[in-house]
């Protein structure tokens, strides 16, 4: 993720958290569920902010052509 909004670093955090709450539900039964649990709600929320981040990204690096008018 770019570090244009310091997403990665914020979205780090809530999928340690998140990570750690899938685990907390782990079943003998099932241990995968845990983990699919955990990377469906990750890819929900951090889609988005990648998004954000590649968008804020490419706008900055696109250069502006008012600029060269002047």
């Amino acid at each position: 993720m770019n570090p244009v909004f310091g997403l990665g670093t914020n979205n780090a955090f809530q999928d340690a958290e998140l990570l750690s709450q899938a685990l907390f539900n782990y079943s003998s039964e099932d241990p995968i569920s845990c983990i699919q649990e955990y990377e469906n709600e990750m890819r929900k929320r951090s889609t988005v902010d990648v998004l954000k981040s590649r968008s804020a990204a490419l706008r900055m690096s696109t250069p502006n052509m008012f600029h060269f008018i002047l």
